[in-house]
């Protein structure tokens, strides 16, 4: 218990200036997405900010040129830079004494995944603070669905569910996956250099929205996507969720075996 609270508090202090930057960033964000969501006359509810910042786009035409989309993207990277290179800086920096805290490789190892769990659940906590006060500017209620996700998810079944359930349903799911690329980052961070596990991380993304693979995470983190889960008009797509949480333990599982047989000296 003792290392976990060390990890909040050391963490915590180390990335102090990346939590305001991302706030700030965050705020500057929504700001700017209320004002195009109020714009034209629209009536629309802050789940609408919500489907906004995290649409993505389609799946990719051959032969149409499609620009990412840089505000998804930069919300997805901005993730990787607070999980960024804390794990790598411990095992150079303080590995030795946190081991001789904690006699077992396994509590230190665990510790991390846990600081880990909480990045990942602040970084979302945020956004759902930013949802809340936005509805003191989208007016819509939000058991409706707005104008923006009526032309979003036109025509498709996905609307005929209740827009909340839908949100519950996809903030669950991002959080998920997003859990899970995070996961791979920090233990990539333990064979390689954090700059290069934080490229690798971009090119994922990045590579998920022009390649329609369901083994590329990051398509999981587009809510337009979800719009296949919806074929027959109730969520079909809990078997995703459940392949990321046993991913997540796999992955759990291989960082703690291979964190055993690390050369600490």
């Amino acid at each position: 218990m003792d290392i976990i609270i060390y990890d909040i508090k050391n963490s915590f202090k180390k990335n102090f200036l990346k939590w305001v930057f991302w706030c700030v960033f965050l705020l500057v964000l929504c700001v700017l997405a209320i004002i195009t969501l109020n714009s034209e006359n629209q009536v629309n509810s802050s789940l609408d900010l919500w489907f906004f910042l995290f649409t993505g786009v389609r799946d990719y035409t051959p032969g149409i040129i499609q620009f990412p989309p840089f505000s998804w993207l930069l919300i997805q990277a901005f993730l990787a830079f607070l999980v960024g290179d804390y794990l790598y800086n411990e095992l150079k920096e303080n590995s030795f004494y946190a081991l001789l805290r904690v006699k077992k490789r396994r509590d230190w190892f665990l510790a991390k995944v846990v600081w880990l769990i909480i990045t990942v659940m602040l970084f979302y906590i945020t956004i759902l603070i930013c949802l809340i006060l936005s509805s003191f500017y989208l007016d819509q209620n939000i058991n409706m669905w707005g104008n923006y996700s009526n032309a979003l998810f036109k025509d498709h079944l996905v609307l005929s569910i209740n827009p909340l359930t839908f949100f519950v349903l996809s903030f669950f799911s991002c959080f998920i996956t997003s859990l899970v690329i995070s996961l791979v980052q920090v233990l990539l961070t333990m064979i390689m250099k954090p700059i290069y596990s934080y490229i690798f991380i971009i090119v994922i993304l990045l590579i998920s929205i022009y390649v329609p693979s369901p083994i590329l995470l990051g398509r999981y983190l587009m809510v337009i996507r979800y719009i296949e889960f919806f074929s027959n008009g109730f969520f079909e797509g809990m078997y995703i969720i459940l392949c990321e949480i046993l991913l997540f333990f796999f992955m759990l599982i291989l960082g703690s075996v291979y964190f055993k047989k690390m050369d600490l000296i």
